[in-house]
Formats: structure tokens, C-alpha cells, sequence
């Protein structure tokens, strides 16, 4: 009798053993965390002549730190003298991570609003805020053609992946260059 007693306590340590085994081992195969950044959006102001202007903007994710050097997942924000760009910027090697685009009134925005995305742990070669399109119309009920950078601006760009919050003001001025009358500009401050 002592010998059955003593093997079912055996047999009981084992399947507890291999219980606890299960239970490790599932836990060290939980998916990847995900990165995350966080714009808080401001106006830094409109000509008073303009009645609206709808900034419609996202976050994108770099994977590789080549896309990030070569501006592959921003290309349309070219900056330089020539757009579109004598020699096409190239296709992006690794993927982008686009956030769902977010528009905002900047004559309408008191305060700040938020906009926030995360993407999957491989995105962590960096990530920016694009402004993807921005539409304005004076008071009399006309669009504003001559603005500079709505075509796509980058409103701030970030290599590497880091847990800071991002505030950026984002304003239409009037434009020094030739053939615009006005310049969509942003300015970043850093916390966290």
C-alpha cells in the first residue's frame, strides 16, 4: 500500500510539473510588444484672411534604417529644389507603417488634440508626423492655391524609436518664396 501511495505522489508531482512547464512556456511565446509615439497638435496661427484650414495628417513607421536615411516612406515631402525629383527617390526596402489620417481645422483648434498610433516592434527605424494634405479657403468663400508644402510636409521626423511625446505647432505664415503666397511651417518641442 505504501508503494501505491508513494507512486501516486509521484505521479502527481509529475503532471504538476508538467503543468507549470506548459505554463512557462506559453508565456515566453506572447506576440511582440508594440511601439508607439504620440503627437499633441497646436495651431500656431492662420493669416486672418483665411476662413478654414484643414490639415489632414499621420503618423508613419520606418522598419528599416535605410528607408528611414533614403526618406523611402515620406518620399512625397520632398524638400529639396526639384519636385518631383530628377532621380526618383526609391521604392522603400522594408515596410511603412501608416497611421489612420486625422484631419484638423487649424482656424477651429483651441488647445491641442492628440493623435497617437503604435505599430508592430519591427517598425523601430524611426517615425514621423505627415502632413498629407491641407486645404484652405479665404472668407469669401475662395480656395487658397498658393500655399507652399500642402502637397505633403514633414511635420517632424524621428530616428530610432524612443517613449517621448512629441508637441507640434503647426501654422500657415506668409511666404518669402517666389510663386506662393503663403508656407505651411511646423515647429516640435520634445517631453518625456
Amino acid at each position: 500500500m505504501r508503494q501505491t501511495v508513494s507512486f501516486v505522489a509521484l505521479l502527481v508531482l509529475v503532471v504538476a510539473a508538467g503543468c507549470l512547464g506548459l505554463g512557462a512556456d506559453s508565456s515566453a511565446e506572447s506576440p511582440s510588444e508594440n511601439i508607439s509615439a504620440e503627437y499633441t497638435i497646436e495651431s500656431g496661427g492662420v493669416p486672418e484672411e483665411i476662413e478654414s484650414a484643414t490639415a489632414t495628417m499621420q503618423v508613419t513607421f520606418v522598419e528599416s534604417n535605410e528607408d528611414f536615411s533614403r526618406n523611402s516612406c515620406w518620399q512625397e515631402t520632398y524638400l529639396g529644389p526639384y519636385k518631383p525629383t530628377p532621380t526618383p527617390i526609391s521604392e522603400p526596402s522594408g515596410d511603412c507603417h501608416d497611421s489612420q489620417q486625422v484631419s484638423i481645422d487649424l482656424t477651429e483648434l483651441n488647445g491641442t488634440q492628440t493623435l497617437a498610433d503604435a505599430a508592430p516592434e519591427r517598425f523601430d527605424a524611426g517615425h514621423g508626423l505627415i502632413v498629407t494634405n491641407l486645404t484652405a479657403t479665404y472668407r469669401n468663400g475662395t480656395s487658397v492655391d498658393a500655399i507652399k508644402g500642402v502637397g505633403s510636409h514633414r511635420a517632424n521626423i524621428v530616428q530610432g524609436h524612443s517613449n517621448s511625446q512629441y508637441s507640434v505647432e503647426i501654422a500657415i505664415e506668409g511666404a518669402e518664396a517666389s510663386g506662393y503666397d503663403y508656407v505651411l511651417v511646423s515647429e516640435t518641442d520634445v517631453s518625456g
